[in-house]
């Protein structure tokens, strides 16, 4: 791949995705252009751009390529504690006949969403009038495949084991060298593609909403952009969690730092 079509991809990986891919990224990229090339038996480099130019299903290919997706169980434990043991509960005392919306709104393969479904079961057998509904999103059509397979290998389940043994018992079973999820939660959660460098998400307003890890691949225009979205998609007062390596405070958006890493919406843009 020379300059020139590096360049290209580069311009065509932000259109299609907001992500920002980085001078010295070119390699990652050739990468995973690459690794489409040789499925579709195609050599020449400018051949697959207009492959990808012309064809959506080969543009939703690329996309799944081209983006990142790694995460776990239950990953960065303090933060499944602030809510299960602070938010959950002050939520509940404040909102007693609501229905608790969250939304993870970058699931990739699904980790974070059915650490949530977990999450809000246990909560649930402990506050009987608690309910909830759990949407969950990628860009990805793969990953979104991937969520309602509900199939990991032991690392992805890794945190889960080794810290709560007694919750990976109740809602894992072995699967082909690997675990599978329970149905029950597999049907708690609405699993759809949604891209957030395009409109809000109008499903709901959201009491709380996890877009953890995925704003490092943004510049800070598209973060401002994609904050936006997330904010019309919040109630007023709902809660922002983002990555350990994230910070919000310079957007556009009106969030208010609660505790690193978690924001709440304040006063609705105009």
């Amino acid at each position: 791949m020379n300059q020139k079509q590096f360049n290209a991809f580069q311009k065509l990986t932000h259109e299609l995705t907001g992500v920002s891919i980085s001078d010295h990224r070119q390699s990652m990229l050739e990468a995973r252009v690459g690794r489409r090339m040789r499925a579709l038996t195609i050599e020449d480099t400018n051949q697959y751009y207009q492959l990808v130019l012309d064809c959506p299903d080969e543009q939703m290919l690329f996309v799944d390529n081209v983006t990142t997706h790694e995460t776990s169980f239950f990953r960065t434990p303090r933060i499944w504690q602030y809510l299960e043991q602070d938010f959950l509960p002050r939520w509940l005392a404040q909102n007693p006949c609501s229905v608790f919306n969250v939304w993870s709104a970058a699931t990739s393969s699904g980790e974070e969403a059915y650490s949530l479904a977990i999450l809000l079961n246990e909560f649930q057998k402990k506050h009987e009038s608690f309910n909830f509904r759990i949407t969950a999103t990628d860009l990805s059509t793969e990953m979104i495949q991937k969520c309602l397979q509900g199939n990991y290998q032991k690392r992805a389940v890794a945190s889960l084991l080794s810290q709560r043994p007694s919750l990976a018992k109740q809602y894992l079973t072995a699967h082909s060298g690997g675990y599978r999820v329970s149905d029950t939660l597999t049907n708690q959660i609405q699993f759809q593609i949604h891209n957030l460098f395009g409109e809000p998400n109008r499903i709901s307003e959201f009491d709380l909403v996890l877009l953890r890890n995925v704003l490092i691949y943004f510049t800070q225009d598209d973060q401002d952009r994609v904050l936006s979205n997330i904010h019309s998609s919040l109630k007023h007062k709902g809660m922002l969690i983002v990555g350990e390596s994230e910070s919000i405070l310079h957007s556009i958006a009106n969030y208010e730092n609660i505790a690193p890493c978690i924001y709440q919406a304040s006063a609705a843009l105009h």
